[in-house]
């Protein structure tokens, strides 16, 4: 009932899609990693000093080694939750 109200408030799209349980959307959600991670390895006491930066820093752009790290250690996470789940849940 709650997703046919809200399809009507939005519109023909985007098209709302009732997902089956919370783990597929948040372990199947790359901003859950991408997003947390790149802000670690940016401002994160391994790679800030705390000083205020000269210009404004792009959010993408100038990622480096040790951001790369982060980002497939959680991605590497993720995938072993998934892996652990499928045993535990088949199907």
């Amino acid at each position: 009932k709650a997703l046919s109200k809200l399809q009507g408030l939005l519109g023909v799209f985007p098209d709302i899609v009732e997902s089956p349980n919370n783990l597929s959307i948040s372990l199947r959600n790359p901003g859950m990693v991408v997003h947390p991670g790149v802000m670690y390895g940016r401002w994160g006491p391994e790679s800030w000093d705390g000083k205020p930066k000269a210009e404004k820093p792009l959010f993408y752009q100038g990622v480096d080694d040790f951001t790369e790290k982060v980002l497939v250690g959680m991605t590497d996470e993720v995938q072993s939750i998934c892996r652990k789940m499928e045993k535990l849940v088949p199907g």
